[in-house]
């Protein structure tokens, strides 16, 4: 994941930087940073939103048949696998 699509991420979330700060517990000044690298961020930023995007699925997984959870997962899977 780089810098632009975590903050993508965060804007697809509607969060302001300093809320994503205080989610990793990083400060202000070292999420912009990672905003703004152009390669990849650190994992630990990585990992957080995938715990996020999975949070965020799981009201919606209930009410879907098994095949259509696991469709959903393993894009979620490729995605982290990519980077």
């Amino acid at each position: 994941m780089t810098g632009f699509e975590l903050r993508l991420w965060r804007r697809g979330c509607n969060w302001t930087q300093d809320r994503a700060a205080l989610y990793f517990g990083i400060s202000l000044r070292t999420y912009q940073v990672y905003e703004k690298m152009p390669g990849d961020i650190p994992q630990l930023a990585e990992r957080a939103t995938r715990e996020l995007q999975l949070r965020q699925m799981l009201p919606e997984l209930k009410k879907l048949s098994k095949e259509h959870v696991i469709a959903r997962l393993e894009a979620l899977l490729n995605i982290s696998s990519q980077d």
